[in-house]
């Protein structure tokens, strides 16, 4: 008896023995995921308010949003459009503008236009919405459009001036990605809701130096015919 328990006894020293010295594979664990949705590349901001010159937003260092050639081309499986002369078409509607329309184009106003206090009394007037007049200064455009969750959406805005520089746009209120200006002379904002519901996309104009020596910054004039809003096809 006392042979088969040493026996026993010896045999689970063994096997603990080897087990202790197998190596397990370590699982790391990232507790702070990086978003590689480009979709969504921006950040997330509280008091849209404290965004008063452009110094502020670039203080938050918004990622100008990548765009592939392929979402560029794909082809809609939908179409919203608005101009200066249909400001409202299905889903899609102009929410306010500070600038002047013509027959054929949005002309939206620089920094170093907006001095004229009746146009922006005239802009809040023209809105059938309630307008803070300080947020013309920063985002002298907005509209609103009717969104599907989880469908991917492409807007273009179709300039017909020279001259570059990134807009920032902000979509509900809070959360602001940053756009260039793309080889073909448009901008373009690719954004995917996660629920239905309908939105607020605000648009600064460009901005850039007075000139090539100057250290200054900023709102330039852009001018553009058309708003379009493409829904993506399901993949």
């Amino acid at each position: 008896m006392k042979k088969l328990i040493t026996t026993i006894a010896l045999s689970i020293l063994v096997v603990t023995i080897t087990n202790a010295q197998i190596k397990k594979p370590t699982v790391k664990v990232n507790t702070n995921p990086i978003e590689t949705n480009t979709n969504l590349q921006g950040v997330k901001v509280n008091d849209l308010s404290r965004l008063k010159t452009i110094e502020d937003f670039e203080k938050l260092k918004i990622p100008v949003q990548q765009i592939t050639k392929e979402k560029l081309n794909a082809k809609p499986a939908q179409t919203w459009k608005i101009s200066a002369t249909r400001l409202y078409y299905a889903q899609l509607k102009l929410d306010y503008f500070y600038g002047l329309l013509s027959n054929n184009e949005f002309l939206m106003k620089g920094s170093n236009m907006i001095d004229n206090e009746p146009e922006i009394i005239d802009a809040i007037r023209r809105s059938p919405y309630p307008i803070d007049p300080a947020k013309l200064w920063n985002f002298p455009l907005g509209i609103k459009f009717r969104v599907s969750a989880d469908v991917e959406y492409k807007l273009k805005l179709k300039v017909s001036n020279a001259g570059r520089g990134d807009i920032f746009v902000v979509k509900n209120e809070s959360f602001i990605s940053r756009i260039s200006k793309s080889d073909r002379g448009d901008y373009y904002y690719v954004f995917t809701p996660d629920k239905s519901e309908e939105i607020t996309l605000k648009f600064s104009s460009p901005f850039g130096r007075k000139s090539n020596r100057s250290s200054i910054k900023h709102w330039k004039p852009i001018t553009f015919t058309e708003i379009l809003i493409e829904r993506q096809a399901r993949e």
